[in-house]
């Protein structure tokens, strides 16, 4: 898990982010988690982001599932290098406080990655 800058070591062979120069990346079984507060009862949510695969020494790919507060609201496995938009499905929750957790799955056991980008 990290961040990473366009055109570095791990993203040379990605096309650049489309927010700022940076991206999140994804590696094996790692984690990037964040708490929001804000959320209101009774309304809907959805998450939308960019990811794409690493471009270069990437094994057979990288899945990933988006949780809140350890509910899975989404997994995804991005179909190639480019940036692609990937949302989850609806969802409600309470108001307050919630954890956002991004978790790779690295199906394959080989320390697979995925690149975030724009997350809203």
């Amino acid at each position: 898990m990290g961040v990473c800058a366009n055109n570095s070591g791990l993203t040379a062979l990605n096309p650049p982010t489309q927010e700022g120069n940076q991206v999140a990346l994804l590696q094996g079984t790692s984690q990037i988690a964040q708490s929001f507060s804000g959320f209101q009862t009774g309304v809907t949510y959805s998450l939308s982001l960019l990811a794409a695969q690493r471009g270069n020494l990437n094994g057979s790919g990288q899945t990933f599932r988006i949780e809140l507060d350890s509910q899975t609201i989404g997994t995804f496995t991005p179909s190639g290098t480019n940036y692609q938009t990937t949302t989850t499905a609806n969802f409600t929750t309470t108001a307050g406080a919630h954890t956002l957790r991004f978790v790779g799955l690295d199906p394959y056991g080989q320390l697979s990655s995925v690149l975030l980008d724009r997350v809203s």
